[in-house]
């Protein structure tokens, strides 16, 4: 028994030239970065993009056919982060010492007027992984439980805010 599928338009009618047409030529991938085309019909499986500044990039893909293309996938979003550098009259107001680390962490404020009222501790995809209020000029971590990776850390002293990135092997 064969079937050829037909597929009505409006009025019109649709019916592939050939029975068990259900083969299309594949030409490769249609690739947005913030809903903008950047590579049409890309051959290869993989794609590099090439970055230039620092934000949040929402890639969707979709395959092309001779005579289609495929829905898009669900959104791939990425934050790029470059280092993070701090201005030099706040320079040494906070030291965060080893980094990179594997088994300890210690943040000091170096001032000694200088109290560290609030330490957060995220991943680079945006995820809280610690969060602690000591009041005090120094603090020690034990990060030899943490995955490996970048994190970024958030310091309060006083009325100053810094970030800082954090390797942790």
């Amino acid at each position: 028994m064969n079937f050829a599928p037909q597929i009505s338009l409006s009025e019109k009618t649709y019916q592939p030239e050939k029975e068990n047409n259900h083969q299309r030529g594949f030409y490769g991938y249609n690739i947005w970065r913030n809903d903008e085309l950047i590579e049409g019909a890309w051959p290869e499986s993989h794609y590099s993009d090439t970055l230039t500044e620092t934000g949040e990039y929402a890639y969707y893909i979709s395959a092309v056919y001779d005579q289609c293309e495929s829905d898009t996938t669900g959104m791939v979003s990425i934050s790029l982060f470059t280092d993070i550098k701090t201005p030099a009259s706040k320079q040494n107001q906070i030291n965060i010492y080893p980094n990179p680390a594997s088994d300890q962490l210690f943040i000091a404020a170096e001032a000694q007027d200088a109290i560290i009222h609030h330490f957060t501790l995220t991943s680079v995809s945006g995820q809280p992984v610690l969060s602690l209020s000591p009041e005090s000029r120094r603090i020690r971590l034990d990060v030899s439980l943490l995955p490996k990776g970048i994190y970024l850390a958030e310091i309060f002293s006083g009325e100053k805010r810094e970030f800082r990135k954090i390797i942790i092997y």
